[in-house]
């Protein structure tokens, strides 16, 4: 009995897991460690449960392990080596999850109602912020061009792609909780524009992208939401198009700074280029960096300590001075791009590794849709979290560092729930709903 209550205990780790992130990235680490710690009891206790589906992608990942962690101690970044524990984490959580549904402690139902009420809030909290200059507990908008919304993130311009990185399983599970065919359409529109329109105000362009391919990968796999879809991007449109209008800072923001001075669509002179913008100069500078060992990579963080160590920095700026006027802007802790920090790091065999692993999750996806012994709500709401992990890594698009702590978790959370929820054949992870199979 004492060690069922501590397990349900465990499992709200994962329920809450979205309450950490905007915690703070200490609270966040401590109960990632306490997940791991746990992975090894399990281990000690001979209760790990792997499914054969499971191996092919635990092989691969503590492949990239191993990989980056010679790799980055062959090069001497020793500090970093604890960056490469995320791939171990990958495995430890699959176990921990394996272990709390073989028990029948994991309620997907729990973990949607928990993390449905912090994204209400934080939604909530978006629009308080935007209309009101500060949140609700007091936090201000950015102070320099007054339109980079934090929520509760403080300092931190990550709110936007916090929405986007949750949200999926949340619309799905109450879109297809309603069974009027009519009150669903309206509830999916209602509720995916205002979750489209919180990003979009939130200034963060990344995060539009992450959500438009959200949607974009939805339509393929749920063919019951295409219509749903086609409506929300008509409507969306619409009120884009209204909230630009009224709102000029939103409207330099994602025209003037993303057409003009970023991609340089109207540029009037021909020396301008997408190269010629901050993200063009780390972009031009990765590529330079790269070329000291394009195969097996450099270790990680390659980019933090080659862009700011000063003769390298100098050495740089020469090179990509041609192509960019932005080349002091080269310092920087990674080069916001995952496609092109995996080819630092960990070269082109680790890229290649990584890929393998996206390949055989897509795989997982499309076979998993035939899966006969879950309801078919229980069913999308796990193909959600494939969706998530997939639209993070769309290589055409600007990124966090893959590594750090706040950005993995995202990933991290949604790769285990998919690989451990859709290897478990029972159809009572998702308890208490009533819907037709």
């Amino acid at each position: 009995m004492h060690k069922d209550k501590a397990y349900k205990w465990l499992s709200y780790i994962f329920y809450l897991y979205p309450l950490f992130l905007i915690l703070g990235s200490s609270v966040n680490n401590f109960f990632q460690i306490v997940i791991c710690l746990f992975s090894i009891y399990i281990i000690f206790k001979k209760e790990v449960i792997i499914s054969k589906d499971q191996r092919i992608i635990f092989i691969l990942v503590i492949l990239l392990f191993f990989y980056s962690f010679l790799v980055t101690f062959y090069n001497g970044n020793y500090f970093f080596l604890k960056n490469t524990l995320i791939f171990i984490k990958i495995v430890s959580f699959c176990i921990v999850i394996d272990f709390l549904i073989s028990k029948k402690i994991f309620d997907l139902k729990k973990f949607i109602y928990t993390s449905s009420v912090i994204l209400i809030i934080v939604i909530f909290d978006t629009f308080f912020q935007f209309f009101n200059g500060k949140n609700l507990i007091g936090f201000e908008i950015e102070p320099n061009n007054l339109i980079r919304l934090t929520s509760f993130f403080k300092d931190e311009y990550v709110v936007g792609g916090f929405i986007a990185r949750i949200y999926l399983p949340i619309l799905i599970f109450f879109t297809f909780l309603i069974k009027n065919q009519k009150n669903k359409f309206w509830f999916f529109l209602i509720f995916s524009i205002i979750i489209n329109i919180s990003i979009f105000i939130t200034g963060e362009r990344s995060s539009i992208i992450i959500s438009i391919l959200n949607f974009c990968l939805l339509f393929i796999f749920v063919k019951e939401l295409r219509k749903h879809i086609i409506y929300k991007l008509l409507f969306s449109i619409f009120i884009v198009a209204i909230i630009l209008t009224v709102s000029n800072p939103l409207k330099d923001r994602y025209i003037k700074g993303t057409i003009q001075d970023t991609l340089k669509i109207f540029s009037k002179t021909k020396k301008d280029s997408i190269y010629n913008s901050q993200y063009g100069a780390l972009y031009l500078t990765s590529l330079e960096i790269a070329k000291d060992n394009y195969l097996f990579g450099q270790g990680l963080r390659t980019y933090r300590i080659k862009s700011c160590k000063e003769d390298t920095k100098i050495y740089i700026q020469n090179k990509i001075n041609k192509k960019t006027n932005h080349s002091e802007f080269i310092c920087s802790t990674h080069p916001h791009n995952y496609i092109l920090e995996l080819i630092l790091d960990l070269g082109l065999i680790g890229l290649i590794i990584f890929i393998a692993l996206i390949y055989l999750i897509l795989k997982r996806l499309i076979f998993f849709k035939k899966n006969q012994n879950k309801s078919e709500i229980e069913k999308l709401c796990i193909i959600a979290f494939a969706l998530h992990f997939l639209s993070i890594f769309w290589p055409i698009n600007t990124h966090g560092s893959i590594f750090s702590s706040w950005n993995s978790t995202f990933y991290l959370f949604n790769l285990c729930l998919f690989i451990s929820l859709s290897a478990n054949n029972s159809n009572n992870i998702l308890t208490n709903v009533n819907f037709k199979k």
